[in-house]
């Protein structure tokens, strides 16, 4: 009988797996199929390439898709180069971009660098400078990227420190009101406990009691009953004022 090879093993299924990182995506404007098609065969195999032929086109694709760097050609029939870098910036600020032309002139540069384009080729073109270009192109929106992810993350590290804050003072207001009414509402209770221990001494064991002993004990009666509204006025005025706290915080005062 033939021998049988033995099978491989099968491929061990409890190692992590990296996840894999999304591929930068390269605008290439140029109304020239040449230098679009020539700059598709360079970098098709880093980046996924979107190609134009005029501005209109280029602004579409940019609005339709999530555009890391473009190369702008300057001069082109209809929308020039620099009308597509200031549209392009609109659509998103983050957009880096490489102007390249064959006629450059001072006027363009100065306006391509006031709009922000991060580079600027000669054409022709050598495939280092180009490389060069476009690479550091993505390592700034790479940058760029992950600087606004930070920041939104602190400021949702703020946020949250913030209502930790509000919080705490909240808590710390509580504790002040709860503080001043045991304090206001503890004279009035100081009184009444103290009549009422008077009248049950005045009382004692009698089985009987006197017509001096009622006039002290409505005295004191008195006495006790207008505490009793005291502590009752205290209240309404901390439950008031809690209520104006509340209706403060949720905006209504």
């Amino acid at each position: 009988m033939p021998s049988v090879a033995p099978s491989a093993p099968p491929p061990k299924t409890d190692e992590p797996v990296t996840p894999s990182r999304r591929r930068g995506t390269l605008l290439v404007v140029d109304d020239e199929e040449g230098p679009r098609q020539s700059l598709r065969v360079v970098f098709k195999d880093e980046y996924e390439i979107l190609l134009a032929s005029d501005g209109l086109t280029a602004i579409e694709l940019a609005q339709n898709h999530r555009v890391d760097v473009a190369i702008l050609d300057i001069r082109m029939g209809g929308m020039s180069g620099i009308e597509v870098l200031e549209r392009l910036k609109y659509v998103d600020p983050r957009i880096e971009v490489v102007m390249m032309t064959a006629f450059e002139t001072t006027d363009t540069m100065r306006q391509a660098l006031r709009l922000r384009a991060c580079d600027y080729i000669n054409k022709p073109f050598e495939l280092s400078v180009i490389r060069s270009a476009v690479s550091k192109a993505m390592q700034r929106r790479t940058l760029e990227g992950e600087i606004h992810s930070d920041a939104e993350k602190l400021q949702q590290l703020l946020a949250e420190l913030q209502t930790q804050k509000i919080e705490e003072q909240m808590s710390q207001t509580r504790g002040e009101i709860y503080a001043s009414i045991i304090h206001d509402i503890n004279g009035p209770l100081t009184v009444i406990s103290g009549f009422i221990q008077l009248m049950n001494q005045r009382i004692g064991n009698s089985t009987r009691l006197e017509v001096e002993d009622l006039e002290f004990m409505k005295d004191r009666m008195k006495t006790v009953t207008r505490q009793v509204t005291n502590c009752i006025e205290i209240s309404r005025r901390y439950l008031v004022c809690c209520a104006s706290r509340q209706a403060r915080r949720r905006g209504w005062g």
